[in-house]
């Protein structure tokens, strides 16, 4: 699998084939450099979307730090994928608001690189970032050639080629690989990548990751549960976003949540999932008995806003 993940995807028949490290200079006797000039690189990149010439600077960088016998730590190497795998600025002349190849196989050079090293890879906060750019890939050409080699990573399937939904097929078939490699749970890796999986439509894989929860050894937090409500609220379907409530609110007194953790954002998020209808000319779902413990719900979110609300006000005062 770790071969399939890191292995050179982008390249075409005739293409020089890199080597696991990225080039750089020779190894002299002059000791081991700091990261400071990297973290020079990637800090400026924090402050303005990456464009083509500045993330081959930034890998440059990283060939030159390593082929020096600098130290790469994971957060460190995390980062120069991060920021690799980012969507190149609106501005960009060639590919705006977008991830192309280029990108994507300077990133995997770097993961093999971290991967030789013994740095965890198949990881959550990975395939985040894999998610990541397959969704904001340039759309590919229709042809009827097929030049995708057999261990193209974000190439369509040969049966999805044959579909008329190719751009699609590349996130499928990550989705499916963190689905089946049951990956390390981290929280913030997890809530991320599965933010992305509704916002993409992948509800399959959302709802897996999401039962999977309480099987990493502790119960869904706080911030699960805002996470959830957020998506369905912003959605705006009525009935997705009732039947979320009619399921899962619920769900946090049995899980074991603490009361004051369904005040303040969490309530204001389910009152709006519940007033979706209200917002315009959408029609109410629920009917009936759910009807009635929809509206039992929404009169106890609204109270737990207002002593929500009502404690962060006196907070400050109190202390």
């Amino acid at each position: 699998m770790s071969g399939l993940l890191l292995g050179r995807p982008w390249f075409r028949p005739g293409a020089r084939s890199p080597s696991s490290r990225p080039a750089g200079h020779p190894r002299g006797p002059t000791p081991p450099p700091t990261t400071n000039l990297l973290d020079a690189v990637i800090a400026d990149h924090q402050h303005k979307l990456p464009s083509g010439p500045s993330k081959q600077t930034l890998y440059e960088a990283f060939g030159e730090h390593t082929a020096a016998g600098g130290a790469v730590s994971d957060h460190l190497g995390y980062s120069v994928v991060s920021t690799l795998l980012t969507p190149r600025a609106p501005n960009d002349a060639e590919f705006p608001d977008q991830v192309p190849d280029a990108d994507k196989e300077l990133a995997l050079r770097v993961l093999e690189y971290l991967s030789l090293q013994g740095t965890p890879v198949l990881v959550m906060g990975t395939f985040a970032m894999l998610y990541q750019a397959a969704i904001f890939s340039p759309p590919q050409p229709r042809t009827t050639v097929d030049t995708n080699t057999d261990d193209d990573f974000f190439a369509p399937s040969p049966s999805a080629r044959n579909q008329d939904d190719t751009d699609i097929d590349t996130t499928t078939r990550i989705s499916r690989m963190i689905t089946a490699l049951h990956l390390p749970y981290h929280p913030d890796d997890a809530r991320r990548l599965m933010t992305m999986l509704f916002q993409n439509g992948d509800d399959e894989t959302f709802w897996k990751l999401w039962r999977r929860i309480p099987l990493q050894g502790a119960p869904r937090s706080a911030e699960d549960y805002v996470m959830l409500f957020r998506l369905h609220a912003q959605l705006g379907d009525p009935r997705r976003a009732e039947r979320c409530v009619l399921m899962w609110f619920p769900m946090m007194a049995r899980e074991g949540l603490p009361a004051s953790a369904a005040q303040g954002e969490i309530a204001r998020l389910v009152v709006r999932c519940i007033d979706l209808p209200e917002l315009g000319t959408l029609k109410r779902v629920s009917e009936g008995r759910q009807l009635d413990q929809l509206m039992q719900i929404r009169d106890e979110a609204i109270q737990a806003a207002a002593t929500g609300s009502k404690g962060e006000t006196e907070h400050p005062r109190n202390r």
